[in-house]
């Protein structure tokens, strides 16, 4: 009960700060994307991060504090706080299991989403990470190998 009172809480305080939040995504297709298209989509997927971490706190307080299965799953959930991501960006669910199972799931730093990676323009790649506190950041390696970052930030169920 304690655990769905702190879901409450961070869904609460994620809600209000998309409220705010807005971004506009254009990228021309077959042209190399300039730095103020690449600062664009990594606000966008942060924008769709923090939405789809809200939406599976939302659901986690519907289904005994469990992850959905699929991002999918979320949408009657963002629906329903009118709020819908982007549908430009491809995250996926990360951790699956539930919510009582995290040490602290206000202080833990465990991802529960991430997104597809994308090139920056200083050749790094990078991606959007959401994590089980309903923040959200963007990390970027030298290069496609972010395992050792992602096994630092993670928890099996």
């Amino acid at each position: 009960m304690k655990r769905v009172n702190i879901i409450s809480i961070t869904a609460v305080l994620l809600a209000v700060s998309l409220a705010s939040a807005g971004c506009n995504q254009s990228v021309v297709l077959g042209s190399k994307p300039t730095e103020e298209q690449l600062q664009e989509k990594t606000i966008s997927n942060l924008h769709d991060a923090k939405l789809y971490c809200l939406g599976i706190l939302l659901y986690a307080q519907k289904h005994q504090n469990v992850c959905p299965a699929n991002l999918s799953q979320t949408l009657p959930y963002l629906r329903t706080a009118e709020r819908l991501p982007s549908g430009t960006n491809h995250f996926e669910i990360f951790y699956r299991g539930s919510f009582d199972k995290l040490p602290n799931t206000m202080t833990n730093g465990i991802i529960v989403i991430r997104s597809d990676s994308w090139q920056t323009t200083d050749g790094k790649r990078m991606r959007i990470y959401g994590f089980a506190d309903g923040h959200c950041e963007a990390h970027s390696e030298p290069d496609d190998d972010f395992a050792a970052w992602e096994k630092q930030h993670s928890l099996s169920p």
